[in-house]
Parts: structure tokens; sequence; C-alpha cells
């Protein structure tokens, strides 16, 4: 059950739909719960994951991370055909990865966060 305010991307890559929701807890550092939405153009999947700020982790005794007014900072990695952005928006940390352009994946991270 999701304790955070969902951020949908309104504009995944091109000819991506959204396939799935849910949690991975191994994305996230010290096993913050991170949420995964899952894209697929049926060929190729493309992955969007944020960290679900609201829930703290079992054996903790408060939150896991504490932001203050930290500009947004995003980075673009390219492996082979997959391309990862990854950073910090709005306090929150962020994941986009695919096999598409660098651009898709910016363009679906800012879609999510406005």
């Amino acid at each position: 059950l999701l304790q955070t305010e969902v951020l949908l991307p309104s504009a995944p890559p091109s000819g991506y739909e959204l396939q799935s929701m849910g949690y991975q807890t191994s994305a996230g550092l010290e096993n913050q719960p991170w949420v995964q939405l899952t894209f697929g153009d049926g060929v190729d999947t493309a992955f969007f994951l944020f960290e679900d700020t609201a829930v703290t982790p079992v054996g903790n005794a408060g939150p896991q991370h504490q932001y203050g007014d930290v500009g947004d900072v995003v980075r673009a990695y390219s492996f082979g055909s997959w391309t990862m952005i990854e950073g910090k928006v709005h306090g929150r940390n962020v994941l986009a990865v695919g096999k598409v352009q660098e651009y898709e994946l910016l363009l679906m991270l800012q879609s999510a966060v406005e």
C-alpha cells in the first residue's frame, strides 16, 4: 500500500505505456523503499523509480533521510544501448532507466515531478 504521492510520468518514452507498479527495496540506499513503475512498448522496457519518503524502513526509529532546500540535481549515464538518469528532484531520489534516448528519459522525469 503506497504511503506517498505517486510520481506518475505523463510523458513516458514514445510508444511506451505503463505496465505495472510495485515496490523495490534493493534500489534504495540503506533499504529505503522505492516505488517502481514499469513501462513497455511491446519489445523493450523502461523503468521509473522514486523514493517512497513516507515509509520508514524496519529497524529505524525515524525518517531515513532529512531533506533541506537543496537544488535539483540529475546525472545521465550510458551503458551500451541503456541510458540511466539518476538524481534528486524536489528532495526525492529518482531513477529512470531504459533503451531510449537520454532526452526521452529526461522528459519522462520532468513530466513526473511537475
